[in-house]
């Protein structure tokens, strides 16, 4: 859209906004109003300009007296500051003068405050001690109290306890004899029936034993013989292969020596017939020389 078209385009959306309908024409270059629109729009403009200025006034009123009542509130407090600070001072002063007409022998006001703070840490400590002491002796108290309570709850205790035993010595005398009647045929059943079921239990255990220890002694007879029976086996077997062993070493050994005997012999014939062909050799070639020299001289006797 080219710059023209986005000013016909403004003019167009204000025009809409705010002149009454009809009262406006567009041309090629101009836009063409009505009589009465420019007064409408002048109005319109001022109304405006009037509803601005008054927001614009209403927030410089604001600002203006949002910054005077921060700078009054400052010098208030500034003010308000100043007068804590002189009543302070004043009661500083008059706590100074009470505490140096109190206190007239000390000499310099820091003496006066430590001797204030060290009483007051005195006085703080002795007041803790002194609750420590109170609470002390309470509970020392306390527990003479209970002690004293105690004793006296177990006298009593061991008085109604002796009035009691005593009220029970006479009901019990009073039903001894039928009570101790009644009590030996009672625990005469009790210990037969007790009798007959140990015995029952005994014999049951005696039998129970005297199995488990046949048991063991069987079980031992039969490990034993099975032992026996291994061992006696493990060692033929033992011995068969160490017989067998020696065996094929003697024969390993017999038939080592055969046939270290055999290429000793081997060995010593080729060595015999090695040493015959030489003989044979050197004798032959002996007698050829001796057959050619007798012949040489032979020859030289008939040629002279």
């Amino acid at each position: 859209m080219s710059g023209e078209e986005q000013c016909r385009e403004y003019c167009r959306l204000l025009c809409e906004a705010h002149a009454p309908t009809g009262s406006y024409q567009f041309g090629y270059t101009y836009l063409f109003l009505h009589h009465s629109v420019p007064q409408v729009m002048a109005d319109r403009i001022q109304f405006l300009r009037g509803q601005h200025a008054t927001r614009i006034q209403a927030r410089y009123r604001r600002r203006f007296y949002s910054l005077r009542y921060h700078s009054i509130k400052r010098v208030a407090i500034k003010v308000q500051s100043l007068l804590r600070m002189v009543k302070v001072k004043r009661e500083t002063k008059h706590v100074l003068q009470a505490i140096e007409l109190h206190k007239a022998k000390v000499l310099a006001a820091h003496i006066k405050l430590q001797q204030t703070m060290r009483r007051f840490v005195a006085q703080k400590k002795y007041t803790r001690v002194l609750q420590a002491a109170v609470k002390i002796q309470s509970s020392c108290r306390g527990s003479v109290h209970r002690k004293k309570y105690t004793q006296m709850r177990c006298s009593v205790i061991l008085i109604q306890s002796l009035i009691r035993r005593r009220l029970c010595m006479k009901l019990f005398r009073a039903t001894k004899s039928s009570a101790v009647l009644l009590q030996g045929w009672v625990r005469g059943r009790i210990a037969a029936i007790r009798y007959k079921k140990q015995k029952m239990s005994a014999v049951l255990i005696q039998a129970v034993a005297r199995q488990r220890i046949a048991r063991k002694q069987y079980n031992a007879m039969a490990k034993e013989k099975k032992e026996r029976e291994s061992s006696t086996l493990i060692q033929s077997l033992i011995r068969r292969h160490i017989a067998r062993k020696q065996y094929n070493a003697l024969y390993q050994q017999q038939k080592e020596k055969q046939s270290a005997t055999k290429m000793q012999s081997v060995i010593r014939g080729y060595l015999q017939a090695h040493k015959y062909k030489n003989q044979i050799k050197r004798v032959v070639l002996i007698q050829s020389c001796m057959r050619q020299h007798k012949v040489r001289k032979q020859f030289i006797k008939q040629k002279r």
